[in-house]
């Protein structure tokens, strides 16, 4: 059977002898757990590159260290032209201060945050991406960074815009009605009064 095993070693003098004394430790179980928990890992990792879902990573330094191949699919840029920071490039310019403000305060106080921003697809169309954060903590228990999901709701921005500009047109279209119905009335009542005063003229005659 074959075992891993630790070995340490220290010299030593007793009785006019001198030598070095090795510590021999199996350490088979926990190698066997490292191993299952690095394969679990891997496992994991091969599930969130493959996710429809646009996933970044970044370490204690706020820099991402990490994106998946959907993301990557969608920019249509390399994952060296992203790392660290270079994924910001990405965001619409109107969007970019705000998106990074927002991402800075969740990070610095180690809460979720979420975002809504536009980001450049690899055809050079503006999407509006949902973007949900939340910090991860490693085997240790110690903060490791964030980890985000990211989704394309562009239609339904698009959707809500129609629905205000259908909000905005119905209003108009009551308010231009409204106008037509009180210059009616204004007339109608106009003309009574015409007849009004005709007829009490013709009364007094």
């Amino acid at each position: 059977t074959v075992v891993d095993i630790e070995v340490s070693a220290a010299p030593f003098e007793f009785a006019r002898m001198s030598g070095m004394l090795l510590y021999i430790r199996d350490i088979t179980l926990r190698k066997r757990a490292q191993r299952e928990l690095a394969r679990v890992a891997d496992f994991s990792v091969s599930l969130l590159r493959q996710a429809p879902a646009l996933i970044w990573r970044s370490g204690v330094d706020m820099k991402c260290n990490w994106f998946n191949d959907t993301w990557l699919s969608f920019t249509g840029r390399k994952l060296e032209q992203e790392l660290g920071d270079g994924w910001t490039e990405g965001i619409h310019p109107e969007d970019r201060s705000r998106c990074l403000s927002t991402y800075s305060d969740g990070f610095k106080a180690r809460k979720p945050f979420f975002v809504e921003y536009r980001l450049r697809r690899s055809d050079g169309e503006w999407r509006w991406m949902a973007d949900y954060g939340m910090p991860f903590d490693d085997l240790d228990g110690q903060f490791a960074g964030y980890i985000s999901y990211c989704f394309d709701i562009t239609e339904r921005i698009q959707a809500e815009e129609r629905v205000r500009e259908m909000a905005t047109e119905l209003s108009l279209t009551e308010e231009r009605e409204r106008r037509r119905l009180a210059e009616n009335l204004h007339d109608d009542v106009c003309q009574i009064l015409a007849l009004v005063q005709i007829k009490l003229s013709v009364a007094r005659q």
